[in-house]
C-alpha cells in the first residue's frame, strides 16, 4: 500500500489547530500514531508527532490526542482539495 499526503484526513475523527498553529489529531486508537508518523514523513522529514497523550472529553470518553508540528494551513489545504 502506498501512502499519499491526502491520507492525513483519514486518520482520526477530530482535527483542530493548536495555539501555535499546528495540527492536532484526536482518534480512538493509539495505533493511528504509526500511520500518522508515516504520512507526516511525506510532507518532509521535519514534520513529527511532537506530543501525544490521553484526551478526556466532557462526557467521560477517553481518546488519544496527537499534536504535530505540521502547520494547520497545510491540513486545511488538503481538506479543500
Amino acid at each position: 500500500m502506498k501512502l499519499k499526503k491526502e491520507d492525513l484526513i483519514l486518520i482520526g475523527h477530530t482535527f483542530s489547530q493548536t495555539m501555535n498553529g499546528h495540527l492536532s489529531v484526536i482518534t480512538d486508537r493509539r495505533s493511528d500514531s504509526i500511520l500518522l508518523r508515516e504520512v507526516l514523513k511525506l510532507f518532509g522529514p521535519e514534520y513529527i508527532i511532537a506530543y501525544q497523550d490521553d484526551f478526556q472529553w466532557r462526557n467521560g470518553v477517553c481518546d488519544w490526542e496527537m499534536i504535530t508540528n505540521l502547520p494547520f494551513e497545510i491540513f486545511e489545504s488538503l481538506k479543500l482539495n
